[in-house]
């Protein structure tokens, strides 16, 4: 069963006053401007299910390096998302973006190296 409610108030001092009288919720802190409120959200914890494979140990992804023809889409991957979890998105998608993609399997091959070592360059 959904039950919907509306209420309308005349301002918004009219509804926190409503809801602090009749819901267990403590007053918030009214603001003028909604620009001056500061998301206090915490950053959400990953698992290591959502993380997924351990990313291969440098010496064993520099010896792939090396030989530029054993890399993989999945070892792209997987070095893109180490650069999501210490950098953030946006900086993830800038070096995709440098490489004319918007997601993994659009790189080409023979870009697979150079983009490894782009992502270690912004994980240094």
């Amino acid at each position: 069963m959904t039950i919907k409610l509306t209420f309308e108030f005349d301002g918004i001092s009219d509804a926190a006053t409503f809801l602090v009288k009749n819901t267990d919720v403590a007053p918030a802190k009214l603001v003028d401007d909604p620009k001056d409120v500061q998301d206090e959200t915490p950053e959400p914890k990953i698992t290591k299910k959502q993380r997924g494979k351990r990313a291969p140990k440098k010496e064993a992804l520099q010896k792939k390096l090396d030989d530029a023809a054993e890399l993989t889409e999945n070892d792209c991957r997987t070095k893109l998302q180490e650069v999501v979890t210490a950098k953030g998105i946006k900086t993830a998608k800038e070096i995709l973006k440098a490489y004319k993609a918007s997601r993994i399997p659009e790189l080409k091959s023979n870009q697979y190296a150079d983009f490894i070592q782009a992502c270690e360059g912004v994980l240094d």
